[in-house]
């Protein structure tokens, strides 16, 4: 009782110790700029700047895989730009509308709430906020350009209004590039009329492009680059060992990984009626899994693994499956791994993968490891043509039930405990499905962002 009360009060005090600190820092023109040199200077005390333009990219891990390329270009200096310094002013200006949506499990929010007029003076005030770093930026760095990750997002569309009004180029390599049809045919409308501008924008594929096209953004600014992420696949040396990846992976035991998903992953707000969620079909794969647990105790272990927007993936049966799980937990036949943790070094070091609606799912047909897709249930039934069609013929092995799914992963187990070979698959359907939805896998997409980047800035 003590403990949780020494608790609850070290949470809230520093909570308002935060919340005071990001108050004097959007408030105080002299205790930012200190803010400011103090921050920017410990992520770039090692790069050098010259009288050459200046690029600030605003930080997010998978730019890891640009961030080579950036450094050997002679053209232009690049800036680490960490995204805790838009969140000080994004949650201080903006904490009425961070607090209308705590809790809603959306993985994307629809912007019509946040253009609102409710918060239209809060918007503005983070909008002079972000020019103050800028100008900031400008004066320090001779920053000309920005790269960020993520055209519509609250905090994107008014950092690019801000980068719009001081006259600076800028790119953006969007991250969301995976479409559904049904997200497809409702975000547009909800992009119209954002009155954002950008010199160029970068999408993964030709199907990511078309949503922007049919938001009314410029057709000729926009590039089918790829995803840099992919150029993974092609390079061994961004490749980590299970060592490398977490030291609690056992390179004697059987691997599974799972992706975890809540309970509207996409969903979001494009089915606007829909009252069902995916919450039994997770409480039925948490069965499961607690099942083949038991049964291969000693011989597996499962990859419970969570995106950086936990919130978004965690469903409301996870609590008891992580209590009914404990002793696995402890044991370490049960892994729970965050977004920190690259999915794709995973997924190559796995044995089996499992999962229902993401895009990890076909990016992990970039491997020869059996993929089975688990789908089941009233709501499934009734969107699944709206949805990603992951069970292409070919491509994973499909599981229409709770027993079904059992029985499937039960039967990979025993392949490879037996060291028989894996149920085959078409790796021409695996390959196409992967190149709709990330085209242009190669190798070469981070250079070749670098080098359009190098075009729009010179």
């Amino acid at each position: 009782m003590k403990r949780n009360l020494f608790l609850y009060l070290r949470q809230n005090l520093e909570l308002k110790f935060k919340g005071f600190i990001y108050k004097l820092i959007c408030t105080n023109n002299f205790v930012r700029i200190l803010y400011l040199y103090i921050k920017f200077n410990s992520l770039n005390h090692n790069l050098t700047f010259n009288e050459k333009p200046t690029l600030a990219v605003v930080w997010q891990d998978r730019f890891n895989f640009v961030k080579q390329n950036l450094k050997k270009n002679k053209k232009f200096n690049y800036l680490l730009f960490p995204r805790i310094v838009l969140n000080v002013g994004f949650n201080y200006f903006l904490e009425d509308y961070n607090k209308s949506i705590f809790d809603l499990p959306l993985g994307e929010y629809c912007l019509d709430f946040y253009r609102s007029n409710r918060f239209q003076n809060q918007r503005n005030l983070y909008i002079k906020y972000c020019i103050s770093i800028i100008n900031f930026l400008k004066r320090k760095y001779n920053i000309t350009s920005f790269l960020i990750p993520k055209l519509n997002d609250p905090w994107s569309i008014d950092l690019i209004k801000a980068i719009n009004i001081s006259g600076i180029k800028l790119v953006i390599d969007d991250r969301e590039g995976t479409n559904t049809p049904q997200r497809l045919k409702v975000v547009p409308e909800r992009l119209r009329n954002l009155d954002i501008k950008f010199d160029l924008l970068t999408t993964q594929s030709y199907m990511h492009k078309d949503l922007f096209v049919r938001a009314g953004f410029p057709e000729d600014k926009i590039i089918v680059n790829g995803s840099i992420q992919s150029d993974y696949w092609k390079k061994r040396v961004l490749w980590k060992n299970l060592e490398q990846i977490d030291k609690r992976l056992n390179p004697n035991l059987i691997k599974i990984l799972f992706f975890a998903f809540g309970e509207r992953t996409y969903m979001n707000f494009y089915y606007e009626n829909e009252i069902r969620t995916w919450s039994l079909l997770s409480k039925d794969l948490n069965d499961v899994f607690l099942e083949i647990l038991e049964r291969f105790e000693g011989q597996i272990q499962i990859i419970y693994k969570f995106s950086d927007k936990l919130i978004r993936d965690k469903s409301n049966d996870f609590e008891r499956f992580k209590q009914k799980s404990q002793k696995f937990i402890d044991n370490e036949y049960l892994l729970l791994i965050g977004g920190s943790t690259f999915s794709y070094d995973l997924m190559r070091n796995s044995d089996i993968i499992v999962g229902f609606q993401t895009s990890g799912m076909i990016e992990a047909m970039n491997t020869d490891r059996p993929i089975l897709y688990t789908a089941w249930g009233d709501l499934y039934d009734s969107i699944k043509e709206t949805l990603l069609p992951i069970n292409t013929k070919g491509c994973v092995i499909e599981c229409s039930s709770k027993k079904d799914f059992y029985n499937k992963i039960s039967d990979c187990i025993n392949d490879r405990l037996s060291n028989l070979n894996p149920p085959t698959f078409s790796k021409e359907a695996r390959l196409d499905l992967v190149s709709k939805y990330f085209s242009n896998s190669d190798g070469y997409v981070a250079e070749r962002l670098t080098n359009l980047i190098s075009e729009i800035i010179n």
